[in-house]
């Protein structure tokens, strides 16, 4: 029987934000992150070794980023959510063409790689990151190693996966999954469904 913190924190993944998620029409499985500090976090999740990858398409003019969430802080039953997001985010940023590796720890924003990548709005990109329990990250761009980054002195801990929009919008699609147990699909189940809880990192 879940808790009641426990429960509280998976329905406070689903309450009203600025930030909203919408079933693209005619593209299948396609969805739509749009306003600020839009994010999709699959609470039944909890790994720190799998591969995650992901197909992004920004709008022209898009001033944002748009990509994964990885070891996102998910309490288990009967543990307290800590406040602010615990995750790293690797995403794409087509108003400067660069791939931005960061972390969110407890709601604070710190980009740890800028790298120039290549990219460009309204086209599909796919987004595939390998991660390790010691720690290791290595991201690649459309079938390209994009970046390496290790964090071996200060882990984070295992957690969930997801999707985030910094602000404006951004597709996905073919959100996968794959551990030594097999490969997962993911999507937001429900249009419109949003994310009132990690939401007060830039």
């Amino acid at each position: 029987m879940p808790s009641v913190l426990h429960a509280l924190f998976l329905l406070l993944l689903t309450l009203p934000d600025e930030g909203h998620w919408t079933a693209i029409p005619k593209e299948e499985e396609t969805w739509r992150g749009d306003g600020a500090h839009a994010r999709f976090v699959a609470p039944d999740i909890r790994t720190s070794s799998a591969e995650v990858s992901v197909e992004i398409r920004c709008p022209e003019g898009a001033a944002g980023r748009a990509g994964l969430l990885l070891k996102v802080a998910v309490p288990d039953d009967g543990e307290k959510a800590e406040p602010g997001l615990t995750a790293y985010e690797i995403s794409l940023e087509p108003s400067t063409g660069k791939l931005i590796l960061g972390l969110h720890r407890r709601g604070q924003w710190m980009a740890l790689q800028q790298i120039d990548a290549g990219v460009q709005a309204g086209r599909w990109h796919r987004l595939s990151v390998k991660m390790t329990s010691e720690g290791v990250l290595e991201a690649c761009l459309d079938g390209q190693v994009v970046t390496r980054y290790e964090n071996s002195e200060d882990p984070v801990a295992p957690g969930s996966i997801g999707l985030s929009v910094s602000t404006g919008s951004a597709d996905f699609r073919h959100l996968k999954m794959v551990t030594k147990d097999g490969e997962r699909t993911i999507s937001p189940k429900e249009a419109d469904k949003k994310d009132g809880q990690l939401r007060d990192s830039p």
